[in-house]
């Protein structure tokens, strides 16, 4: 998904191409250096936030996971969106490792209670500020 997300230029990690791999198989890929956000100003970080979250909606994507630890500053102070392993093209049906309640129908979509999601996301960054 990462390598699909940085094809439209979305704010996803730079990572290295070849998998790092264990014993088990794909162990993850080496990436930039990223960095806590700090929580000070939550409202600034809501509106950097539903950007993203738009610009990847708009280029056909479902991240799947938004939560606080998916979301971090790259070395220009950016966000980025990191661990979209819950997501996929919109409109493509979900696969079955993935969990049935990460979504309200059986393909990729937006529909996953942005609000809900938003919500409690800005819930944690105020607990964590």
């Amino acid at each position: 998904m990462l390598k699909e997300m940085r094809r439209y230029s979305l704010r996803v990690p730079i990572f290295d191409d070849n998998p790092m791999l264990d014993d088990e198989g794909l162990f993850g890929y080496r990436m930039e250096q990223l960095y806590p956000i700090d929580f000070s100003n939550t409202q600034a970080i809501s509106d950097d936030l539903k950007t993203l979250v738009n610009q990847v909606h708009d280029s056909g994507f479902s991240h799947g996971d938004l939560n606080p630890s998916n979301v971090m500053r790259n070395s220009n102070g950016s966000l980025v969106l990191i661990d979209p392993s819950r997501g996929g093209p919109l409109g493509q049906e979900v696969p079955h490792y993935i969990p049935s309640y990460q979504y309200e129908g059986t393909v990729f979509s937006t529909t996953t209670l942005t609000k809900s999601i938003f919500g409690a996301v800005m819930i944690d960054l105020k607990k964590e500020a």
